[in-house]
């Protein structure tokens, strides 16, 4: 998109934003390709308009839901990707860089546009090290941061773990792996006949919200969302709810490599990734299927070990991917 396209596509979302009844300001800090094209003049085109948040959190939580909508309306009226608005920057350098405040530089409604300081821009470019990102560091320059399961619930008729249940146990401070192993085991093992009985129930909001409960209870929706979809069951509204999106980022203990975040990103599954959570894509991997899938191998006359490690491997991924 060239510097025309960008301030269009940012005044048609100014006015989704407005149909949807937002009245407040909403403040975006404007960076990457389409600060270089509205900015600085720079000759070249780009695929998105990159951004930072400069909302608090609850004005985030208040914002996003209608800013997605109005950016999907913008990209289905003009036939573009829907990612055409990406602060995957951000996700990506949110506890490793500071967000300036920013000068603002144009309204479109209640979507306040700042622009950070061009030296600003140029130390991104340099931490990001990408070739056009060399490029543009000189086109600037010439114009100015795990328990694992040791135990597991004995299940009965009165202990059958629903995700509500194990968020619940979550919250009272029990293991979050051991309840969503017992959860596990109850979806691929003693309750997968009744599996939409699992997920069906909302989960139950703490008196006490922190970091923790929210980041679970999220974790919780996106893992309902993602096994629904894998094995073709109703998925309950509930996991939609706007609370279920976190506002910042969670990537694993010690991931501070962009390269390792960027990989990241590209193989955990799209439910988490909606959900700002980068987990990877192995969470859900389990020997239940494993062993049904090697005698699948089996009744389909294969013999070799090899062959049937293969063929059971082939299906895993074409559920959880590689």
């Amino acid at each position: 998109m060239k510097a025309e396209d960008i301030e269009n596509y940012l005044s048609q979302l100014g006015q989704e934003l407005l149909k949807h009844g937002i009245q407040e300001p909403i403040h975006l800090l404007i960076i990457g390709g389409a600060y270089m094209l509205l900015l600085t003049n720079t000759p070249r085109n780009t695929d998105d308009i990159d951004i930072f948040w400069l909302e608090e959190e609850e004005g985030l939580q208040r914002a996003l839901r209608p800013l997605q909508e109005g950016v999907n309306a913008v990209a289905e009226a003009n036939q573009i990707d829907s990612n055409w608005l990406n602060y995957m920057t951000q996700l990506l350098m949110y506890d490793l860089v500071i967000v300036p405040d920013g000068i603002l530089w144009k309204t479109y409604g209640p979507l306040y546009i700042y622009a950070p300081p061009q030296e600003y821009i140029l130390a991104l470019k340099i931490f990001a090290g990408r070739d056009k990102d060399i490029e543009d560091f000189w086109e600037t320059k010439t114009t100015t941061s795990k328990k694992r399961r040791s135990r597991t619930m004995i299940p009965t008729i009165k202990t059958v773990q629903t995700i509500s249940r194990a968020y619940q146990q979550i919250c009272t401070g029990e293991d979050p792996w051991i309840a969503l192993g017992n959860f596990r085991n109850a979806w691929y093992g003693y309750a997968k006949d009744n599996r939409l009985a699992l997920v069906n129930d909302p989960l139950t909001e703490p008196e006490h919200n922190t970091e923790h409960t929210r980041r679970w209870g999220a974790f919780c929706a996106a893992s309902v969302e993602f096994l629904c979809g894998c094995y073709s069951v109703p998925c309950p509204e509930w996991v939609h709810y706007p609370r279920y999106i976190l506002t910042t980022p969670w990537w694993p203990e010690h991931t501070y490599d962009l390269s390792d975040r960027i990989h990241l990103m590209q193989i955990t599954p799209t439910p988490f990734v909606q959900r700002h959570i980068f987990c990877g894509n192995r969470l859900y991997q389990n020997k239940y299927e494993m062993s049904d899938w090697a005698q699948e191998a089996r009744a389909k006359g294969m013999t070799n070990p090899g062959e049937i490690f293969r063929y059971a491997r082939q299906k895993e991924i074409s559920i959880h991917g590689g």
